[in-house]
């Protein structure tokens, strides 16, 4: 029947679902790095955090939102 096929469909989609949660967990962490830096005037904690969001690429506009606040 098509059960293999629906239990395969919606593996994926907890996947997806899961992959942009772990996104938005690491941006949202990277956004408190950079205020931590910018309240502690520690510039060292802003670069190390840019640096992660230049790995990350062009994603959405929050990477690039945050990497130019940073």
């Amino acid at each position: 029947m098509n059960c293999p096929r629906l239990c395969i469909a919606f593996a994926l989609a907890m996947l997806a679902a899961a992959a942009q949660a772990e996104d938005s967990t690491v941006l949202a962490d990277l956004a408190s790095r950079i205020d931590y830096g910018y309240y502690t005037r520690e510039p060292s904690v802003i670069v190390a955090a840019s640096d992660q969001l230049s790995e990350l690429g062009e994603k959405d506009q929050t990477v690039r939102y945050l990497r130019a606040y940073a």
